[in-house]
Formats: structure tokens, sequence, C-alpha cells
């Protein structure tokens, strides 16, 4: 009786010997990272408007704003 080996089917060449490999594991890090850079830049966009708007909104107001 003779034992009959299966080899694992494979669509793409893995140097690395990991079946369990993604070849777009990579490109979706690289979005996650972008991702999280634009959000940082964006918040600190909003940061730095609020702290040094100048002139303010309501400058040229007429009747200028009474505060309550």
């Amino acid at each position: 009786m003779s034992t009959v080996v299966h080899q694992s089917k494979q669509t793409f060449p893995d140097p690395t010997g990991d079946p369990f490999h993604d070849p777009l594991l990579k490109g979706v890090g690289a979005a996650f990272i972008v991702l999280a850079l634009v959000v940082l830049a964006l918040t600190g966009l909003m940061i730095w408007g609020v702290q040094y708007h100048t002139p303010p909104w309501n400058a040229n107001s007429f009747p200028p704003p009474i505060v309550h």
C-alpha cells in the first residue's frame, strides 16, 4: 500500500513559503498610515485655525456685537 502526499495549491509564488501570506497586506497597511497622517494634518489645521484666525468672523459687523 502506498501513501499519497498531496501538495498544496498556490495561485502565486511565495518566496517565504507562507501559504497564508496576502500580497495586498502592505498596500492596506500603507493606506491606513496615509489615512492617519491625513487625519492628524487636518486636526492640526483646525486647531491652528481656531487659535490664530485673524480677523475674527465678526470684525466688520455693524452694529458691533454685544456680549451678554
